[in-house]
């Protein structure tokens, strides 16, 4: 498990997360508008922070707890927006600190700015302690941890394809090991199914077979250019471009990404992405049932629950489904007084599952949002 404990007060609206625990699963429960995602955008742009992503987070302020294999860290930080007259406003940190292990300090700043009790020369307000220190071997652990964060939300847009020439060393193709495929978290998603297949066939084929299971009319799963599945390429130099493919029973040839339904690619990407996550990841996991049928949601959340132990989820839903799949002792019910948004887990076992099923069931005015909106099957390219 990495986040213990988080906390987030966005100062310009008001809009304040009270000290919220996770543990290894976690499903965020409530009704439409209570703040779930508004939580996960949150975790994610503190993530992205951390990491020098150029995130802007406006006058906030945050309080994070951590576990990494070297130990517990807390970060607090406020944020504030300052710009020269003529020039766009930048986030900058007003204070930060880093402790460890609840008492040894790391990181104090304000006027000044220490790390390990020795004072450092002026750096950078606009960037994190985390990203400026993250090669201290003090820092160096926490700064990792961002690096395994995941978000998942909305169905990628883009096409899922890559120039193969990019992965070439020489004209030979590139081999990574798993480890590597692992800890390169910022190669394209595509790319890393490709390093799979080409490298570790094995694991390749349990993908495949995990994919299967929920998918049943998948027969085949293949990662090849435009050429090579004899498919029109929006691009040119067809051989050069790479992309997703699967077979399907009763269809003739192959379906690539641009013409798989958005729910099969999303399966996809969640299969491919906690084969190769690393122990620790954590994956932010917004409303899990968008662009899914009914019928593939239990596999995948049970999928997802395989992982608990080795990877930290935390997901919002609004789907009965997914609520009554996943039990209440992973449930976090979040609630809103005005701007306040509190969590705090299930306690109410079988009449809170009713209430919050019966309660999203109401606000759903089309009956097919039952379904996930969802076809699982083809669309047209």
């Amino acid at each position: 498990m990495t986040i213990h404990s988080f906390a987030f007060e966005d100062r310009e609206t008001g809009w304040r997360l009270e000290e919220t625990s996770f543990g290894d699963v976690n499903l965020l429960v409530g009704v439409t508008g209570v703040g779930k995602t508004r939580i996960l955008g949150a975790l994610l742009d503190v993530g992205r922070t951390a990491l020098g992503k150029g995130v802007h987070l406006g006058c906030s302020t945050w309080a994070l707890r951590l576990g990494t294999p070297d130990g517990k860290y807390l970060w607090t930080a406020e944020i504030d927006v300052s710009g020269a007259s003529g020039k766009p406003a930048e986030s900058r940190f007003v204070r930060e600190r880093i402790v460890r292990e609840d008492d040894e300090v790391l990181v104090e700043r304000s006027e000044r700015f220490e790390f390990e009790g020795r004072k450092l020369p002026r750096l950078q307000e606009s960037r994190s302690a985390v990203e400026l220190l993250q090669s201290e071997p003090s820092i160096h652990p926490l700064y990792e941890e961002f690096n395994r964060w995941q978000f998942f939300g909305l169905p990628q847009e883009r096409f899922g394809v890559e120039p193969l020439d990019l992965h070439l060393d020489n004209g030979a193709r590139v081999r990574l090991s798993l480890d590597e495929l692992r800890q390169a978290t910022d190669l394209p998603f595509v790319a890393k199914a490709f390093f799979l297949q080409e490298g570790h066939a094995e694991v390749f084929a349990s993908v495949r077979e995990a994919y299967a299971d929920i998918f049943p009319t998948v027969l085949d799963l293949r990662v090849a250019s435009y050429a090579d599945f004899k498919v029109k390429s929006p691009f040119q130099d067809e051989d050069r471009w790479f992309t997703l493919g699967i077979r399907e029973k009763s269809v003739d040839g192959w379906v690539v990404r641009r013409s798989m339904s958005a729910g099969m690619w999303k399966v996809l990407t969640f299969v491919i992405e906690l084969t190769l996550s690393q122990t620790g990841s954590v994956f932010l996991v917004d409303e899990i049932e968008n662009s899914l049928g009914v019928n593939c949601l239990p596999d995948l959340a049970k999928l997802l629950l395989e992982k608990s132990g080795e990877v930290q989820m935390v997901m919002t839903s609004h789907h009965p489904q997914v609520i009554n799949t996943i039990t209440p002792e992973h449930w976090r019910l979040v609630t809103r007084r005005g701007p306040v948004v509190t969590v705090r887990p299930a306690s109410d076992g079988e009449e809170v599952r009713r209430d919050e099923a019966h309660s999203q069931l109401r606000e759903i005015s089309n009956p097919l949002q039952i379904f996930g909106g969802g076809d699982l099957g083809m669309t047209q390219p």
